[in-house]
């Protein structure tokens, strides 16, 4: 996308000059040929700006200079995209293999939690993850944020209902949904957006 708007701008941008120098050729064409004119050297002024400066017209070597150098701009912008590209792959392969590798450690929970939650959101380009367990004897969600365990009721809020119905939840807007619990945002100031939920 941004190959095309380079491209495009630039055509617009000669387009417009092209319009700009066939009139003042036009106006030239009415009257003499400037004196000491060169073939092949940049055309004389033909006129002044609203700012008392003379203005010159483009030629066809500009034209083709500029295209030139679009050319050149639209391959090195997709070169740029595209290493762009394989660097966020290259960190989510980086991150699923960390997570991988804990899941299969024998690092404690704590630890475990602590690094599928660091890890997990660049595989998705989220801001923040949240790992939740089920504790079926007390009804209840647990996390960990930090050294800080949290307790929320099995039946509250996006993940309450993921982890008693099983079903995947993938939203816009969380705030539009009635579902959502909006107590971490009103304490801590963070404004959740789209929210995905998985079981």
């Amino acid at each position: 996308q941004a190959t095309s708007a380079a491209a495009s701008a630039f055509r617009l941008f000669r387009k417009k000059q092209q319009a700009s120098s066939a009139a003042t050729a036009s106006e030239q064409s009415a009257s003499e040929p400037a004196a000491g004119a060169i073939a092949g050297e940049r055309p004389q002024p033909t006129g002044q700006t609203t700012d008392g400066k003379p203005t010159i017209p483009f030629t066809t070597e500009d034209e083709v200079l500029m295209d030139h150098l679009s050319l050149q701009l639209g391959v090195i912008l997709r070169n740029q995209m595209l290493r762009e590209q394989s660097e966020r792959s290259h960190k989510q392969v980086s991150s699923l293999l960390d997570i991988v590798r804990s899941l299969h450690s024998n690092m404690g929970v704590n630890s475990l939690m602590f690094t599928i939650t660091e890890r997990s959101p660049s595989l998705v380009d989220a801001d923040r993850c949240t790992l939740y367990v089920v504790d079926r004897r007390h009804d209840e969600l647990w996390s960990l944020q930090g050294a800080i365990e949290i307790r929320v009721p099995l039946s509250k809020g996006l993940v309450g209902y993921t982890a008693t119905t099983g079903q995947v939840i993938n939203i816009e807007d969380a705030h539009k949904d009635s579902r959502f619990n909006t107590e971490f945002d009103l304490k801590t100031g963070f404004r959740t957006k789209s929210v995905l939920v998985m079981p």
